[in-house]
């Protein structure tokens, strides 16, 4: 018998059925890291006491989320340390509690507090604060602040801010955050020619600073859902291009908003309450201050209450809550609260009618009826979907048309 040969493998044979490696591109998901002053210690790696290295919990905060972590990998006892740790796109989840210093942000994150998403607008509630006694450079772009207490402001560039954007920092937010100053100082301040451009300042409650907000040379500014108090001047924007301010309240301000040499300044469904001043016109295009609430409608009280080159037409008749609606068409304008059904109707002839809308399912019906039929200009129905961007008005009698409102969300 003839033993059969065992085939073997040569070393181009054994090449081609090696697995092939490839290098992958470099991927950085997105992490969290947290601050507390308050972690405590689960694991100790050694030496004694807190070190890098050593598991933690945030056990001690009653009625927090509960948080286990490594310190100096994804646990810090200060900001600056977790920000010094980040990669663009991360979070730095601040715990409730007190820190100090100038934090300073130099990569694209999102810093949180422990109100992070809740409003701090007026007449809201809020949880235990996460409180920095000090202020925020924001360096970078697509930088998100979110849910913190700021008291004081920190001496940024000569200047006391609490939020300062450096040049060229821009597309950043505060929202949902608390700013108290000491009486001077900027809450939000804008660098001059630092093209601070397409910044957020949204549901913000902003009290006791010189400036509340300070807009400088930059674009697509949106001030929207604060409550701005106490202060010396409230919003102030010199040479700014383009700047929505919506959906505010200001009281007890020296000057509500101020603007010098802007262009496209609107000013719309904002509350003005015992300021001095509500909106002054330094110099520069016309603001737009048309649909707002200025605690009147007489018109001789709120020409007294602007300065300068300032349109007030269709002032509000009730205060602007999160749950107004207002469309309109020229002259015609209609006011309407999505949660009660109150409305205000005001005509081209100045006609005003007052009630209350049904509201079933978002629809809404009004209808005014002329009991005496005399066809007077004042007979309407609308009927609506309080979802859509317009409504259609019909009006009926001598001046019979439809005429559809937009609206001016």
């Amino acid at each position: 018998m003839f033993a059969l040969a065992r085939k073997t493998k040569t070393a181009a044979n054994r090449r081609k059925i090696q697995p092939r490696l490839d290098v992958l591109e470099d991927r950085t998901v997105p992490a969290t890291l947290y601050v507390n002053d308050n972690w405590s210690l689960i694991h100790d790696i050694g030496p004694a006491g807190l070190s890098v290295g050593d598991t933690v919990n945030n056990s001690l905060d009653v009625g927090a989320h509960r948080v286990t972590a490594t310190f100096g990998t994804n646990a810090f006892a200060n900001i600056n340390d977790a920000l010094a740790a980040a990669h663009t796109g991360d979070t730095i989840d601040v715990l409730a509690g007190n820190y100090t210093g100038n934090v300073t942000v130099n990569t694209s994150v999102t810093l949180e507090g422990a109100n992070a998403g809740a409003s701090a607008a007026f007449g809201s509630s809020r949880g235990a604060e996460s409180t920095l006694t000090g202020g925020i450079t924001v360096n970078a772009s697509n930088v998100k602040i979110d849910g913190l207490k700021i008291v004081g402001g920190a001496n940024i560039t000569s200047d006391v801010a609490g939020v300062f954007f450096a040049a060229n920092s821009q597309n950043d937010s505060v929202m949902n955050s608390v700013l108290v100053g000491n009486g001077t100082g900027v809450g939000v301040l804008s660098s001059f020619n630092g093209a601070n451009n397409n910044i957020k300042i949204m549901n913000n409650d902003i009290g006791n600073w010189t400036t509340a907000v300070y807009n400088q040379t930059n674009s697509g500014v949106q001030v929207t859902g604060n409550f701005i108090h106490n202060n010396t001047a409230g919003i102030a924007n010199d040479f700014v291009t383009g700047a929505t301010i919506e959906n505010n309240t200001f009281v007890d301000n020296q000057e509500a908003i101020g603007t010098l040499d802007s262009t496209n300044l609107e000013a719309h469904l904002n509350n003005f309450i015992d300021n001095t001043v509500a909106v002054h016109n330094y110099g520069g295009a016309m603001v737009d201050a048309s649909f707002n609430f200025f605690g009147t409608t007489d018109k001789a009280a709120i020409d007294a209450a602007v300065v300068g080159d300032v349109s007030t037409t269709h002032a509000l008749s009730m205060t602007v809550t999160a749950t107004t609606r207002v469309f309109s068409n020229g002259d015609v304008s209609l006011v309407i609260d999505t949660a009660t059904g109150d409305f205000t109707l005001t005509l081209a002839d100045g006609t005003t009618v007052t009630g209350t809308a049904k509201i079933h399912n978002n629809r809404f019906e009004i209808h005014e009826h002329d009991h005496d039929h005399d066809h007077a200009a004042a007979k309407f129905e609308i009927h609506g979907d309080l979802t859509s961007q317009s409504v259609v008005l019909h009006l009926q009698g001598r001046n019979h048309m439809n005429l559809r409102l937009d609206s001016e969300i």
